[in-house]
């Protein structure tokens, strides 16, 4: 006679854990991104630890943190293109305007006498964080 033969359990798969913690975008630092998501308000919330930078998106309950991060890359990508055409469209007006004076009085330079630049013109020295930075 036959032994019987014994069924095995079946193994449970186990399902990887994906990171909660990221690298910060503004400041660099490893692993000070600390995203946590709220299920109940439909809420995803970034936070970082170092710089004190967040972020908030609306989530499915399908989206993990990871997802919560990617969106807020796409949003910061998204925003420095922007800024990006919004600075070209101004320096390309300030030339059009330029050509104009120009033609209004030949005389006048894009520097006045103490050296500095107008206030609709970008200045080229310029160290201060303002909108036009990239």
């Amino acid at each position: 006679m036959g032994k019987r033969k014994v069924k095995r359990k079946p193994q449970k798969k186990l399902k990887e854990k994906l990171d909660t913690q990221f690298n910060c975008l503004f400041c660099n630092h490893e692993n000070s991104i600390e995203c946590k998501i709220d299920h109940q308000n439909k809420v995803g919330i970034l936070s970082c630890k170092i710089c004190g930078v967040s972020w908030q998106d609306t989530i499915t309950y399908l989206d993990e943190p990871v997802d919560v991060y990617s969106a807020w890359i796409d949003a910061c990508e998204e925003l420095n293109k922007q800024k990006k055409v919004r600075a070209q469209q101004r320096r390309e007006e300030g030339i059009t305007d330029s050509f104009n004076q120009r033609d209004r009085s030949p005389q006048q330079s894009p520097l006045s006498r103490d050296n500095t630049y107008p206030e609709d013109r970008l200045d080229p020295f310029d160290d201060e964080d303002d909108e036009d930075d990239f």
